[in-house]
């Protein structure tokens, strides 16, 4: 069966809460730094923030040990943390 696709404009498409673009434009191109930096805290930081998924559900997926998600989690949250806040 197809799915049911439905073609947008990019212009009907709204940023939920308020949120403003350029915010999520200068958000995205840190995430790229990150990636650049290490892709897999990338990676990490993409299914928390986004996805909202638990460290153990990210370890299953990622095939890593919880351990390693939570330093990598960790490390990605104080460096997004900084960055944003030096912005």
């Amino acid at each position: 069966m197809a799915p049911d696709w439905k073609r947008v404009t990019l212009d009907s498409i709204t940023v939920p809460g308020g949120i403003d673009p350029a915010d999520l434009i200068a958000f995205n191109e840190l995430m790229d730094q990150l990636a650049e930096h290490d892709a897999q805290t990338a990676e990490v930081a993409k299914l928390r923030i986004f996805v909202g998924l638990t460290i153990a559900e990210i370890a299953g997926i990622l095939n890593i040990g919880s351990r390693t998600v939570d330093r990598q989690w960790a490390f990605a949250h104080a460096w997004l943390r900084t960055h944003l806040s030096s912005e």
